[in-house]
């Protein structure tokens, strides 16, 4: 609650118009936390998480960096876990606060920190690979006047894509970035081929077209099975009825 509080100080955040929610209501986010963690499979104490994004002074204005924001939690946490996402402009340069639930809406898991997976699985562009990037946006049937087609819903939104170097937006990636194929590989190259855990969410890189499961959960899941097995063939029938 305190650090709910904290990221959505009115003194911060504009009188909260830099404050957004996904899954939940930021006013009551606190509550509707503490009631899908009390069903988490998992328990704990860690009941939330917390990402910081900053950006060089000058580099977004406060509302391009929220969508800059928002972008970054629906790439990391897939629509799973429900989050308040603010944007703070009391300092020197402007930076967003994301705190999110440990607990799933889909199937009430617990989230699993996984620092490697995470720091791989959004690609990030150096300096000269942005600005190649930037041109391919320009160029772009969805970008007319440095603004993003598909993100207007009666109210202009600049393109995400043109003022970050991470590579957040989707069509971008599928549709727009193939169009320089070296510039494609070069920021597309060890991430193409990761795979998502089907048990905790965390990318990974598979051994093999088959693998559903991260090197954890895999271990947990081999586990699992083998206390079935066992289960199993400590409930079988020992002897057959006449």
């Amino acid at each position: 609650k305190k650090a709910l509080d904290y990221i959505e100080n009115p003194e911060k955040t504009e009188d909260k118009m830099l404050v957004s929610s996904f899954g939940c209501s930021y006013e009551t986010a606190d509550i509707e936390f503490e009631m899908l963690l009390a069903q988490a499979i998992q328990k704990g104490n860690n009941l939330a998480h917390h990402l910081i994004q900053s950006f060089a002074p000058g580099e977004a204005t406060p509302e391009q960096a929220h969508e800059i924001g928002k972008r970054l939690a629906d790439e990391v946490l897939q629509g799973k876990y429900p989050y308040v996402l603010t944007t703070h402009i009391d300092k020197g340069h402007v930076h967003n606060h994301i705190i999110f639930c440990a607990a799933d809406m889909v199937n009430c898991r617990k989230y699993v920190s996984n620092k490697e997976a995470r720091a791989v699985s959004i690609p990030k562009m150096n300096y000269p690979q942005y600005r190649k990037a930037r041109r391919l946006t320009r160029e772009c049937c969805n970008n007319v006047g440095g603004n993003c087609l598909l993100l207007d819903d009666g109210e202009e939104c600049i393109c995400v894509q043109s003022i970050s170097y991470s590579l957040l937006c989707r069509w971008f990636r599928a549709a727009v970035l193939p169009l320089d194929a070296v510039l494609c590989a070069e920021i597309t190259k060890g991430h193409d081929h990761l795979k998502r855990c089907c048990e905790c969410g965390a990318s990974f890189t598979p051994k093999s077209n088959r693998a559903k499961y991260c090197p954890a959960c895999a271990k947990k899941m081999r586990r699992r099975k083998e206390a079935e097995r066992q289960r199993k063939r400590y409930h079988r029938p020992t002897h057959l009825e006449g």
